[in-house]
């Protein structure tokens, strides 16, 4: 029978107290292929003297100085990896013997599995049981599950179980952080997987000691709020409601109308308000002080609540005494322009993404209704005409968009690609070069750039300057 190797990464910052304990925990696996990855972040405690002890038995990769965060490690992880699956593990926790073994026996027997996870132990600083998250009850779409279970604390996530390798290399996936917070990296890394529809299994065993540290819990509540909004507003931009929301009442309603747009928007403002008022943290880490940092910080779901409540009346006044009743929980029953612009654009970015070109329009066009300087939105109706061929349209929005704003590096890329298409070359490297120099880290100008020069070389020899930039853009 064929054993597939297992690869474990584990990430360690400081952990002197505990890498014993997960390093031993591996070792003492009752599955046998093994390869153990372990990162450190540059502890500066005696962490890096005991996992020189292991030196025969693990890979070691050491940074040369702190990266801040889990993220780079994991990322090594992933790119150090020889095995068929993988598995991540913070220092401080551990696994039952039986965890691996398990995990390869459900792989091996559904070869169509991606992503196989199990129930966590939750334990305290010695080891000692305190908790028990079993996922039993969890929706059979995990996509509905992590969206509603976000004012609470225990959904599966990366660190419950194994991938398989080449899904995460297939799609080129990583890991990631959220714009606002590092806590949460798991959860959105699981979110970022869900995205390419893994085929998953959940199995009853607790397999994976997760240890909770109580001295730093009330630090963390702002962080732990911040991660829940990042987290919901992720699912709003990138999926589509009847995906997370499954409101059967939007099924009745012509998609994308005013009244389907309307429930839409009162549906998400009112689970913001659910996840604000049941917002909560596991009874071990209660405290007076916890309860205050909780108490003092819930009024970060105010400004989302608002968002969704004013657009859903924007659209329609059918939820009117419903959102006046949930405007009042905000202390402000005022509506605010700004929000409903940016609401207005994320939505015509995301039909525009989608291929649905009028609604995008129609998004993009109250937005200039509530705002007419705009920039985000007239760059986006630039880009539905671009989309629709109406390259004249396009150029003109783009234009007003610059006047507003010169130094927009997308609409800059977007004028870019109208000069290549005109075969204006010379104009259009200099408007991309241009909008690099304002955002150096833009993928799509670079690309653009790229396919610049490869059309422009079959017939003009290249400079080297420009031979170097674009080794450089590839490089990218």
């Amino acid at each position: 029978m064929k054993y597939p190797l297992v690869t474990i990464g584990v990430t360690c910052y400081n952990n002197e107290r505990y890498i014993n304990t997960c390093i031993d925990s591996i070792l003492n696996q009752t599955y046998q292929n093994v390869e153990i990855i372990v990162v450190d972040d540059y502890s500066i405690d005696n962490s890096i003297f005991i996992l020189q002890q292991y030196k025969n038995r693990i890979r070691l990769i050491q940074h040369e100085k702190n990266s801040g965060g889990l993220l780079q490690g994991r990322r090594d992880v992933i790119s150090a990896a020889s095995g068929e699956f993988i598995h991540h593990l913070d220092a401080d926790d551990f696994l039952q013997p039986e965890f691996v073994s398990r995990m390869v026996d459900e792989c091996l027997s559904d070869p169509q599995l991606d992503w196989v996870a199990g129930n966590v132990n939750v334990v305290d600083i010695d080891g000692k049981l305190v908790d028990q998250w079993d996922y039993k009850g969890f929706p059979s779409d995990p996509v509905q599950g992590l969206f509603r279970g976000y004012h609470t604390t225990s959904v599966p996530v990366p660190k419950n179980g194994i991938f398989k390798l080449s899904f995460i290399r297939d799609y080129k996936l990583s890991w990631y952080q959220l714009p606002h917070t590092t806590q949460g990296e798991d959860a959105y890394t699981c979110i970022k997987y869900l995205e390419c529809n893994p085929k998953i299994k959940l199995i009853p065993d607790f397999l994976m000691n997760l240890r909770v540290h109580f001295q730093n819990m009330s630090a963390n509540v702002l962080e732990r709020i911040k991660m829940v909004i990042d987290l919901k507003e992720y699912y709003i931009n990138h999926f589509n409601e009847m995906v997370y929301l499954f409101n059967p009442k939007l099924l009745r309603l012509v998609y994308n109308s005013d009244e389907y747009l309307a429930l839409k928007y009162y549906t998400i403002a009112k689970d913001f308000l659910n996840a604000k008022e049941n917002f909560g943290i596991p009874p071990y880490f209660k405290s007076e002080e916890t309860e205050n940092e909780i108490n003092n910080n819930l009024w970060l779901f105010d400004d989302p609540i608002r968002k969704y409540a004013e657009l859903s009346l924007r659209y329609s006044d059918s939820y009117s005494d419903e959102l006046k009743l949930i405007l009042a929980k905000t202390g402000e029953n005022t509506m605010d322009v700004s929000n409903v612009v940016s609401s207005l654009i994320t939505e015509g970015q995301r039909r525009l993404t989608e291929g649905d070109f009028n609604m995008a329009r129609t998004s993009f066009e109250t937005a200039l209704n509530e705002s007419s300087d705009s920039v985000e939105a007239l760059r986006g109706l630039g880009e539905v005409f671009y989309a629709l061929n109406d390259k004249k349209e396009a150029e003109t929005h783009f234009a007003s968009a610059l006047e507003l704003n010169p130094e927009d590096p997308q609409t800059l890329n977007n004028v870019g690609v109208i000069f290549h298409d005109r075969k204006e070359y010379t104009n259009a490297e200099a408007v991309f070069l241009k909008a690099l120099s304002i955002d150096a880290h833009s993928a799509e100008t670079y690309f653009n750039l790229c396919d610049l020069w490869g059309t422009t070389w079959s017939t003009t020899p290249p400079e080297p300057r420009r031979k170097q930039n674009l080794l450089d853009a590839v490089g990218f």
